[in-house]
């Protein structure tokens, strides 16, 4: 009986307890505040407070490791409760970490961003001769997206050569070769069929080899998912040796073409020719034979402005509206190539005639030039004659034509094109050189591409050039409308044909590489889609707490449990899909919404791999964390 009596006891004791235990209280709807979203913390190391308070019970976390916090969880409270942040001394470079700070089962996150300078500071460079840029900078440029068409200087060492399709001393004269800063093929950037020191042509196979020092000018590009120094480079110094840039050249020498044949070739000796243009021309790159009655030399490259010896050809020959048989004068430098007498690194000095060749009837002048009331081609000609030779409009003006003639549809390397209108398609020309896509953007892969024939309205700046050629001034003008069409929303080219991508696809994801719109889908909620050759992408809030934001310069960024969906062109499905993010952390699994498959995560590479059942339509999630997606590379089945 005592036993049982003890029992009823302790039992009644125990319900007493519990019946003390207070209630968690209803606090509302999900809510979190945070004192700060960001922190400092001295080189030498140190602590940090942050006041948090939730309605709903919250976990901290983070994926840096130098970063330590307490407490690391706490109930739902409408007392605020105080974190310490705790870094240890930071003797590397400066670094920023996150902690996440996520109120109940992923309903709301918020971050804190800690910051913490270092004992050691990365020396920055500007890409010019004085400072160029190490190959991880240029790495990181490209990358980025922020890379332009002007040319930089990257230092380096020659970590590895192409000796199979491209090896010094082929040909052409040049070589694809690669240069990292340590001199190891870990983290290496390439060097696309870029020439010799001040331009020369590399003329045997041990022009260059592994391990040589080397500064490399030319112009940084993304060539679908390879980073690299576009064709055309020059080496500007190699193990020291140097042309300085082109190098002091004495005046320019006249004589024949014969006199020029028999001279001895030189950097630093300009000769000036007259002779008359014949033989097989390339109109890209100013490529002729010039004859004065003494005899012909070749003409390798001449432009329309002095760039000085060893610079890249700008192409810039057809917009001089030269023809076999014009009688020009040019200086230019001797040089023999195969056994080939050349004159190279030439530029246009004037073409011998009266003047330009102005048409007997150059059509009848209208519009006012404004965006309503575009000027036809023979207003705008007149308008740009009347300017004089070589003066630049101070006003943007608008001309409207049909497109005569192309020279170059759009050059992946400057983001610019190069073609003729006019008023009936074929006469009475004006030239739109160099220039840009919609909104004065640079034409991109996927870009609706321009054909003969075709309407066009363009804006920009005009220049009478040397006198000679009327024309939209170089990289001072855009394309307004392409018949009719405003935008490249949905992918068409040049009229209404549909892009066809091909059998594989990749770009970058961010906000100059494409147009994006802030878009809605009725499953998946509001975010930001764009088309680009033919492939829809977007990225939706679906089941995310925070809403999604535009893109950034280098990426875009998927919340937490958003939707990010690829849609192949009509005829298209799609068997794979490759995600590049900007950091591992940045890199997580993404289930596939409506099926079992997922799309899995390399940490170490930075990538993201989708491939299932071929179809027109793949859509992500991010449930298992935030995505930084950079780039993307699309397969489609045969």
């Amino acid at each position: 009986m005592k036993f049982k009596h003890l029992f009823l006891v302790a039992t009644l004791a125990l319900l007493g307890f519990a019946a003390c235990e207070p209630e968690e209280k209803d606090l509302g709807a999900p809510a979190a505040t945070l004192s700060t979203q960001s922190v400092t913390i001295a080189q030498a190391g140190g602590t940090a407070t942050v006041d948090v308070s939730a309605t709903r019970g919250w976990t901290l976390s983070t994926d840096a490791d130098w970063i330590g916090y307490n407490p690391t969880s706490g109930k739902a409270s409408e007392d605020a409760t105080e974190i310490t942040i705790t870094v240890a001394a930071n003797t590397e470079y400066d670094r920023t970490g996150e902690i996440y700070f996520e109120v109940g089962e992923g309903l709301i996150t918020k971050v804190i961003t800690v910051t913490q300078p270092g004992l050691k500071h990365k020396e920055t460079h500007t890409g010019t001769v004085d400072s160029p840029y190490t190959v991880e900078e240029a790495l990181e440029i490209i990358n980025a997206g922020t890379y332009t068409d002007a040319e930089v200087y990257v230092k380096g060492i020659i970590s590895s050569i192409d000796t199979e399709k491209d090896p010094p001393g082929n040909s052409y004269g040049n070589a694809t070769y690669w240069i990292s800063d340590d001199g190891t093929d870990a983290v290496q950037l390439e060097v696309y069929r870029g020439y010799g020191v001040g331009g020369e042509r590399m003329k045997s196979a041990d022009y260059i080899k592994v391990g040589d020092e080397v500064i490399v000018c030319g112009v940084l590009v993304m060539f679908k998912s390879t980073p690299e120094i576009t064709q055309g480079s020059s080496i500007y110094s190699l193990n020291g040796r140097t042309s300085g840039g082109g190098g002091d050249t004495e005046e320019p020498k006249v004589v024949t073409v014969a006199e020029f044949i028999a001279a001895a070739d030189s950097k630093t000796q300009p000769y000036q020719l007259t002779g008359t243009i014949g033989g097989s021309i390339n109109t890209q790159y100013g490529n002729f034979d010039l004859s004065d009655g003494t005899g012909t030399i070749y003409v390798f490259g001449m432009t329309s402005t002095n760039l000085g010896y060893g610079a890249q050809n700008d192409q810039s020959y057809a917009s001089l509206g030269l023809k076999s048989g014009d009688n020009i004068t040019l200086i230019g430098f001797r040089d023999t190539y195969n056994g080939k007498n050349e004159c190279v690194y030439s530029y246009f000095v004037k073409k011998n005639s009266s003047g330009p060749d102005i048409p007997d009837d150059p059509g009848t002048p209208s519009g006012s030039g404004t965006a309503e009331d575009p000027f036809n081609v023979a207003a705008v000609r007149a308008y740009t004659i009347a300017l004089g030779a070589d003066v630049t409009s101070e006003n943007q003006v608008y001309a409207k034509g049909k497109i005569s003639s192309i020279k170059n549809a759009y050059d992946a390397s400057y983001g610019t094109a190069v073609y003729n209108i006019s008023d009936d398609g074929t006469t009475n020309e004006f030239t739109v050189y160099s220039s840009y896509y919609f909104d004065n953007k640079s034409w991109v892969n996927g870009n609706m591409q321009i054909k003969v024939g075709d309407e066009v309205v363009v804006c920009g700046k005009v220049v009478y050039y040397q006198g000679q050629v009327p024309e939209f001034a170089s990289k001072q003008s855009w394309l307004v409308s392409l018949n009719g069409a405003t935008s490249d929303e949905g992918g068409q080219g040049g009229g209404d044909d549909p892009v066809d991508p091909g059998s594989s696809v990749s770009f970058n994801l961010n906000s100059s590489a494409q147009t994006w719109s802030a878009a809605s889908d009725g499953t998946y909620g509001d975010g930001f889609s764009a088309t680009t050759q033919g492939v829809k992408t977007a990225y939706y809030k679906y089941n995310s707490s925070s809403e999604p934001v535009a893109p950034s310069a280098d990426h875009i960024r998927i919340y937490k449990n958003s939707a990010f969906v690829v849609t192949a062109p009509e005829g298209k499905t799609i068997s794979k899909i490759v995600i590049t993010a900007t950091a591992a952390d940045k890199c997580v699994d993404m289930p596939e919404i409506g099926a079992s498959s997922t799309a899995s995560a390399d940490t170490s590479a930075k990538t993201i791999t989708w491939s299932g059942t071929a179809k027109n339509q793949v859509v992500l999630s991010a449930e298992n964390g935030q995505v930084r997606a950079k780039s993307i590379a699309i397969t489609f089945s045969e």
